[in-house]
Protein backbone atom coordinates (compact mmCIF):
# COMPACT_ATOMS: atom_id res chain seq x y z
CA UNK A 1 0.00 0.00 0.00
CA UNK A 2 1.24 3.46 -0.89
CA UNK A 3 2.25 5.94 1.77
CA UNK A 4 0.02 9.03 1.68
CA UNK A 5 1.77 12.21 0.59
CA UNK A 6 2.15 15.00 3.14
CA UNK A 7 3.30 18.39 1.89
CA UNK A 8 4.73 21.23 3.95
CA UNK A 9 5.46 24.70 2.61
CA UNK A 10 8.33 26.72 4.05
CA UNK A 11 9.66 30.16 3.14
CA UNK A 12 13.46 30.38 2.74
CA UNK A 13 13.93 34.13 2.73
CA UNK A 14 12.15 36.67 0.60
CA UNK A 15 12.64 34.95 -2.75
CA UNK A 16 12.63 31.18 -2.13
CA UNK A 17 9.95 28.75 -1.02
CA UNK A 18 10.26 25.07 -0.29
CA UNK A 19 7.75 22.27 -0.46
CA UNK A 20 8.67 19.27 1.65
CA UNK A 21 7.37 15.92 0.45
CA UNK A 22 6.81 12.99 2.80
CA UNK A 23 5.32 9.82 1.36
CA UNK A 24 4.77 8.50 -2.15
CA UNK A 25 4.46 10.64 -5.26
CA UNK A 26 2.26 8.57 -7.53
CA UNK A 27 -0.96 8.56 -9.55
CA UNK A 28 -3.04 9.13 -6.43
CA UNK A 29 -0.96 12.05 -5.07
CA UNK A 30 0.63 13.84 -8.05
CA UNK A 31 -2.26 16.32 -8.32
CA UNK A 32 -1.69 17.39 -4.69
CA UNK A 33 1.91 18.32 -5.43
CA UNK A 34 0.91 20.13 -8.62
CA UNK A 35 -1.69 22.16 -6.74
CA UNK A 36 0.81 23.10 -4.02
CA UNK A 37 3.44 24.08 -6.58
CA UNK A 38 0.91 26.11 -8.58
CA UNK A 39 -0.11 27.97 -5.43
CA UNK A 40 3.53 28.83 -4.68
CA UNK A 41 4.34 29.73 -8.29
CA UNK A 42 1.38 32.09 -8.40
CA UNK A 43 3.35 34.30 -6.00
CA UNK A 44 5.92 34.86 -8.76
CA UNK A 45 3.38 36.38 -11.12
CA UNK A 46 4.19 40.06 -11.71
CA UNK A 47 0.47 40.85 -11.97
CA UNK A 48 -0.09 39.43 -8.48
CA UNK A 49 2.38 41.39 -6.31
CA UNK A 50 0.44 40.90 -3.08
CA UNK A 51 0.24 37.11 -3.32
CA UNK A 52 1.70 35.07 -0.50
CA UNK A 53 2.58 31.46 0.08
CA UNK A 54 -0.53 29.58 1.17
CA UNK A 55 -0.42 28.87 4.87
CA UNK A 56 1.81 31.83 5.69
CA UNK A 57 0.95 35.42 6.46
CA UNK A 58 2.57 38.39 4.79
CA UNK A 59 4.04 41.04 7.02
CA UNK A 60 7.10 43.26 6.66
CA UNK A 61 9.54 43.59 9.53
CA UNK A 62 9.56 47.32 10.37
CA UNK A 63 12.93 46.92 12.11
CA UNK A 64 14.63 45.26 9.15
CA UNK A 65 16.94 47.09 6.77
CA UNK A 66 15.24 45.30 3.86
CA UNK A 67 11.43 45.11 3.69
CA UNK A 68 10.14 41.55 3.40
CA UNK A 69 12.46 40.06 6.00
CA UNK A 70 10.93 37.15 7.89
CA UNK A 71 9.24 37.99 11.16
CA UNK A 72 8.38 35.23 13.63
CA UNK A 73 4.68 35.24 14.41
CA UNK A 74 3.18 34.43 17.79
CA UNK A 75 2.95 30.74 16.89
CA UNK A 76 6.67 30.51 16.23
CA UNK A 77 6.43 29.88 12.49
CA UNK A 78 8.10 32.12 9.95
CA UNK A 79 6.06 34.87 8.35
CA UNK A 80 7.37 35.88 4.96
CA UNK A 81 6.78 38.31 2.13
CA UNK A 82 7.43 36.22 -1.00
CA UNK A 83 6.79 38.74 -3.73
CA UNK A 84 9.42 38.26 -6.39
CA UNK A 85 9.75 34.50 -5.95
CA UNK A 86 12.93 33.32 -7.66
CA UNK A 87 13.37 29.75 -6.43
CA UNK A 88 11.08 26.80 -5.72
CA UNK A 89 12.79 24.08 -3.71
CA UNK A 90 11.21 20.63 -3.58
CA UNK A 91 12.61 18.76 -0.57
CA UNK A 92 12.72 15.10 -1.55
CA UNK A 93 14.23 13.80 1.72
CA UNK A 94 10.95 12.20 2.80
CA UNK A 95 9.95 11.01 -0.65
CA UNK A 96 9.24 7.31 -0.93
CA UNK A 97 8.08 5.92 -4.26
CA UNK A 98 7.96 8.13 -7.33
CA UNK A 99 6.13 6.53 -10.26
CA UNK A 100 5.55 7.80 -13.81
CA UNK A 101 2.72 10.08 -12.65
CA UNK A 102 5.03 11.57 -10.03
CA UNK A 103 7.73 12.08 -12.64
CA UNK A 104 5.19 13.73 -14.95
CA UNK A 105 4.20 16.07 -12.09
CA UNK A 106 7.85 17.03 -11.56
CA UNK A 107 8.23 17.76 -15.27
CA UNK A 108 5.08 19.92 -15.30
CA UNK A 109 6.33 21.82 -12.24
CA UNK A 110 9.68 22.35 -13.98
CA UNK A 111 7.92 23.77 -17.05
CA UNK A 112 5.62 26.03 -15.02
CA UNK A 113 8.50 27.26 -12.88
CA UNK A 114 10.52 28.08 -15.98
CA UNK A 115 7.57 29.94 -17.50
CA UNK A 116 7.28 31.98 -14.28
CA UNK A 117 11.00 32.77 -14.27
CA UNK A 118 11.53 30.65 -11.14
CA UNK A 119 14.42 28.23 -10.66
CA UNK A 120 13.40 24.72 -9.57
CA UNK A 121 15.61 22.75 -7.19
CA UNK A 122 15.15 19.15 -6.14
CA UNK A 123 16.86 19.04 -2.75
CA UNK A 124 17.92 15.93 -0.81
CA UNK A 125 17.22 13.47 -3.60
CA UNK A 126 17.66 9.85 -2.68
CA UNK A 127 19.28 7.15 -4.79
CA UNK A 128 15.93 5.81 -6.07
CA UNK A 129 14.82 9.20 -7.39
CA UNK A 130 18.21 9.88 -8.97
CA UNK A 131 18.06 6.47 -10.64
CA UNK A 132 14.57 7.16 -11.99
CA UNK A 133 15.65 10.54 -13.33
CA UNK A 134 18.79 9.03 -14.86
CA UNK A 135 16.96 6.11 -16.51
CA UNK A 136 14.31 8.40 -17.99
CA UNK A 137 16.83 10.95 -19.24
CA UNK A 138 15.31 13.72 -17.11
CA UNK A 139 18.06 14.18 -14.50
CA UNK A 140 19.81 17.08 -16.19
CA UNK A 141 16.53 18.70 -17.26
CA UNK A 142 15.11 18.66 -13.73
CA UNK A 143 18.29 19.33 -11.76
CA UNK A 144 20.78 20.99 -14.08
CA UNK A 145 23.22 18.22 -13.17
CA UNK A 146 24.61 15.92 -15.85
CA UNK A 147 23.76 12.24 -15.68
CA UNK A 148 26.39 10.03 -14.00
CA UNK A 149 28.90 8.25 -16.23
CA UNK A 150 27.44 5.07 -17.74
CA UNK A 151 30.01 2.95 -15.89
CA UNK A 152 28.34 3.72 -12.55
CA UNK A 153 25.15 1.92 -13.56
CA UNK A 154 22.99 4.80 -12.40
CA UNK A 155 23.59 4.10 -8.72
CA UNK A 156 23.62 7.26 -6.67
CA UNK A 157 25.90 7.74 -3.70
CA UNK A 158 23.73 9.05 -0.88
CA UNK A 159 21.40 12.01 -1.05
CA UNK A 160 21.94 14.59 -3.75
CA UNK A 161 20.85 18.11 -4.53
CA UNK A 162 20.97 20.08 -1.38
Amino acid sequence: MADPLTLTTTAFGPHAVGIGMHGDLDHATAAELLAAADAVLSTAAPDNPDAAVPGTAVRDNPDAAVPGTAVPDTLGSSVQDTRGLRELRLDCAGLGLCDSSGLAALLVIRRRASEAGVRLRLDHRGAALDRLLDLTGTLEHLTGEPAPPSGRGGEAEGARGG
